[in-house]
């Protein structure tokens, strides 16, 4: 389905990141070595990887995938729930520009973080988190409805053997 990807540079401010894992400061130079064999891994599945250079002054930036939702109609670009990463966004939207001319906006009070949304088929599962509340999801929902998209709530799905396809967001 893709043929590109878009990946940003780790930066020497990621050990000042967001963390809830509890290990430690993360090590900038694995950080760095483990940069290069995912783009090579991307390459290896025959993606087209463009590198976006690091940015210090935001050290979750090379989460790429949390700054916008790509589909095959539009990009949906986030509203991060953390603060700190809001401005992330412009860089991903120009990156984006590129390749893509529709582009939709999570604004105001609803937050979504990309790495909460799964696609899977035309399908997308979007998870309720510390970054991405009910608004947000409800407004992602609304607008992948709009392009003919399907979106499922999970809050209340008996995830053993449950048949999610008919779910919607309330």
């Amino acid at each position: 389905m893709f043929k590109h990807a878009i990946v940003k540079t780790p930066a020497a401010s990621m050990v000042d990141g967001i963390t809830t894992a509890g290990l430690g400061l993360p090590d900038y130079k694995l950080a760095l070595q483990q940069h290069q064999n995912y783009i090579k891994a991307l390459q290896d599945c025959g993606l087209k990887v463009k590198v976006l250079p690091a940015e210090d002054a935001f050290p979750d930036a090379c989460f790429v995938e949390d700054a916008a939702v790509v589909t095959p109609r539009c990009v949906i670009i986030t509203n991060p729930g953390a603060s700190s990463r809001k401005a992330e966004t412009g860089a991903i939207q120009l990156a984006l520009s590129e390749y893509f001319d529709a582009f939709e906006y999570i604004t105001g009070e609803g937050t979504l973080d990309g790495g909460d949304v799964m696609m899977v088929g035309d399908h997308y599962y979007i998870g309720l988190s510390a970054r991405t509340n009910l608004k947000g999801a409800n407004l992602k929902g609304a607008e992948l409805w709009d392009a003919n998209l399907q979106g499922a709530d999970l809050r209340d799905a008996n995830l053993q053997g449950a048949d999610l396809r008919d779910a919607k967001l309330q």
